[in-house]
């Protein structure tokens, strides 16, 4: 009897001593237990211009300020109001392929209101190639989707998502829409969540988190990418199979005195 305690007890132990280890592991590396597999990751640690391009016709450094040691990156806007891009890694090709199923792109930005002022702020997008069946390793824009974070009449942070925009007046009347929400100063993820749906469409989920990991803004419905023209026949949708990669990510229209960012990473 005490023999088969002893056995039985240390059978407990070891299985025990096995899961906390199991825990552990995906603590450190989610993708190891079944979750995303990171195609690209960008923290600033380095200053590498690999990671953000800056958009000027001299192609300079000025515009952009990497911060090695608290791993950030300063975006300003030249004078054309146009601030930094990523090609996630893939400056020469500008496409990095993903599975649309369950392709992720998240980027965390530093929300401050006094670095706007009422009427300012910044648009952060995404932009998908379209697979050119004539020439393999070409890749041209499909489509790009933007998120407006701009502090509004009444001085007030807000985050909405944009159908297309033609004039920063056209940012105010998007804050202003019912569904924009207020954001506080602090640090938030903007999500972007492809899926493939019905009739191979692809859409698009966003949604804004929060520090402390609670989402604080999502688009009302799936978004889906619309094509620009549209032959006979054709779906007016892009489906999974005409699109290629990622092409870009790109802070745009920025008015606000400066964009932080700590990482831009892609999960899938």
């Amino acid at each position: 009897m005490e023999k088969t305690m002893s056995s039985s007890r240390a059978k407990t132990i070891a299985f025990s001593v096995l899961a906390a280890l199991f825990v552990v592991i995906c603590a450190f590396s989610f993708a190891a237990c079944g979750g995303p597999d990171t195609i690209y990751q960008s923290d600033f640690s380095d200053k590498s211009r690999n990671d953000f391009n800056v958009y000027t016709e001299s192609n300079s450094d000025s515009g952009l300020t990497i911060n090695t040691e608290d791993k950030t990156a300063t975006i300003t806007a030249n004078s054309l109001n146009q601030g930094s891009n990523t090609y996630f890694g893939n400056n020469k090709t500008k496409n990095t392929e993903v599975d649309y199923n369950s392709a992720v792109v998240s980027v965390k930005v530093k929300v401050d209101s006094a670095t706007m002022k009422n009427g300012e702020g910044f648009i952060w997008s995404v932009a998908l190639n379209e697979k050119l069946a004539e020439k393999a390793d070409t890749y041209t824009q499909a489509t790009e989707t933007f998120i407006y974070v701009g502090k509004d009449t009444d001085g007030k942070v807000k985050v909405y998502q944009l159908e297309s925009y033609s004039s920063i007046d056209s940012l105010q009347q998007a804050i202003a829409n019912e569904d924009a929400v207020e954001l506080v100063n602090g640090w938030y993820e903007i999500r972007y969540a492809y899926k493939v749906a019905e009739n191979d469409v692809v859409k698009l989920d966003i949604s804004v988190v929060n520090e402390d990991g609670d989402t604080v803004y999502e688009s009302k419905n799936a978004t889906t990418l619309k094509k620009t023209s549209v032959a006979d026949g054709e779906s007016e949708y892009y489906t999974v199979d005409e699109l290629a990669g990622l092409r870009y990510g790109w802070f745009s229209l920025v008015t606000a005195d400066n964009v932080v960012v700590s990482s831009v990473t892609v999960t899938q």
